[in-house]
């Protein structure tokens, strides 16, 4: 067990300025030594990665247990061919009456970690959930909505064919990986917490034809 915190127990340090020498090593004896345990947590090193980009066509000297070798570079850049915009069959129904449901009741979800950034997928329940949630879920909405947890920016892309939307959150995971110190180091959660959260406008009858 690693100590995380500053607690007393943990690491043994607590003002003294007011306890007599007896009560202090009551206390220092009890912080000792916890009852069923092997003894107090030691701290233990905090193992962190730093991410970096290299450019291919630079050769790169790796090492790994003291035995180096190293990686050719390759020649030239590999370019994706540019993707023709999908458009969606369902539209937004307007001039129509309106209700707002929560976000569980028209999509599905799932979000996980990428280093420091969280990615959170939406997908409609339905193909005519889609447009609306395109309409809900903007990016600054979920800026806003996030803004306790993410310290840097919010992307959407869209996945027509999947009806769904993809969220990048930078700076989300109090530095990722090992090195957060957070409870949900993998923002597993973070997709829930919009499901839970979030409102969708919809027409009034849409959620009852489904």
């Amino acid at each position: 067990m690693a100590a995380t915190c500053m607690a007393p127990g943990i690491t043994g340090l607590y003002g003294t300025a007011h306890f007599p020498l007896a009560t202090h090593t009551f206390f220092n004896f009890r912080s000792t030594l916890p009852g069923g345990g092997s003894g107090r947590p030691h701290p233990s090193p905090n193992l962190v990665h730093f991410s970096c980009l290299v450019p291919k066509s630079r050769p790169t000297d790796c090492r790994c247990r003291r035995n180096p070798w190293e990686v050719e570079g390759v020649e030239g850049q590999h370019v994706s061919p540019p993707l023709e915009p999908a458009t969606s069959a369902t539209q937004v129904v307007k001039n129509v009456p309106t209700e707002k449901v929560i976000l569980v009741k028209v999509a599905y979800d799932r979000s996980g970690d990428k280093g420091d950034c969280c990615n959170i997928g939406i997908i409609a329940r339905d193909p005519k959930h889609y447009p609306y949630l395109k309409q809900a879920l903007t990016e600054q909405v979920v800026a806003n909505y996030m803004a306790h947890l993410c310290q840097g920016t919010v992307k959407r892309y869209e996945l027509p064919g999947s009806y769904a939307l993809n969220f990048v959150l930078t700076k989300s995971l109090g530095g990722g990986g090992l090195s957060s110190l957070r409870v949900d180091r993998q923002g597993k959660t973070y997709a829930q917490m919009l499901l839970s959260g979030i409102t969708v406008e919809v027409p009034i009858g849409l959620m009852a034809k489904l």
